[in-house]
């Protein structure tokens, strides 16, 4: 199996750049930087030996050894689109098009065992939710750097605190942005229930454990860049696809009204009662 070798990974950069990728622009590419120095361990790499097929970069792990050649002599290969983005060609979720097709469909086996591969590169073993209570619960807080999207969950935070014993329930909230990777991995993979809002920032939530309930929050979309009152679950085609997790999409529109607090109480009670059923 090619997944059990050693990899140096290129990455294809498509030109023209697909919307909204690390290649779009220069901007991008500068915040990508950083995101891939972070995330590439996941892929059982040294950040250092990460390249692009316009900027090759190899260096030598052991010994020291100096680079005799810019060409790499390698037994195993392997090259392809695989499946390209985590959307294709749809936009995430911005618009109404968006939702006439998916793109995952059938792909849950697939999504899981990925995960368990990245979780293995970082020495990180998958747990499963139990049945039994104290369930934890997470609040993914401040998750993004769009104002709209940038929230603290505090009613809901107290909501839920108020409805739950700490027999029952063990609630914390994060920043996960100030976690390390291990560390956000390890949060996701020993939550029973995980709220956040959609976006960027909800990616932790692919680490969840098999049977968990992930609960996203969403906003409006966008046509012809202006802002439009549809709903914009974003990357729902992923996330609804991943079967062995139980997504749920609410309007963070009204997330802050008392019916709409209610409503998140008594599905996070309808979780819990399915979860005590495993």
């Amino acid at each position: 199996d090619l997944l059990d070798k050693t990899l140096l990974m290129t990455r294809y950069t498509m030109h023209p750049a697909l919307w909204a990728t690390c290649d779009a622009k220069e901007l991008n590419i500068q915040k990508c930087a950083r995101i891939y120095k972070k995330f590439i361990p996941l892929m059982g790499m040294d950040p250092k030996t990460f390249s692009t097929r316009e900027d090759f970069a190899f260096e030598l792990l052991k010994n020291n050894a100096e680079r005799k050649s810019k060409y790499v002599c390698a037994p195993y290969g392997a090259a392809g689109l695989g499946m390209l983005t985590d959307h294709g060609k749809k936009l995430h979720g911005w618009q109404k098009k968006d939702f006439q097709t998916t793109h995952n469909h059938g792909r849950g086996a697939v999504l899981h065992r990925f995960r368990d591969y990245l979780m293995n590169n970082v020495g990180i073993e998958s747990q499963q939710v139990m049945a039994k209570p104290p369930h934890k619960i997470a609040f993914s807080i401040l998750s993004s750097t769009n104002s709209l999207r940038r929230k603290n969950f505090k009613k809901q935070i107290a909501a839920v605190q108020g409805a739950f014993s700490k027999d029952e329930v063990v609630i914390t909230a994060y920043h996960l942005d100030q976690l390390s990777l291990e560390e956000q991995i390890r949060v996701a993979n020993g939550c029973s229930i995980f709220i956040t809002v959609c976006g960027g920032g909800a990616v932790t939530a692919q680490f969840l454990p098999k049977g968990a309930s992930l609960i996203m929050f969403y906003g409006t979309g966008i046509t012809s860049n202006r802002s439009n009152k549809d709903p914009a679950p974003l990357d729902w085609d992923l996330f609804n696809n991943r079967a062995d997790v139980r997504t749920h999409w609410l309007p963070y529109t009204v997330m802050d009204d008392e019916e709409a607090i209610g409503e998140l109480v008594q599905l996070i009670k309808h979780e819990l009662d399915l979860i005590h059923h495993l």
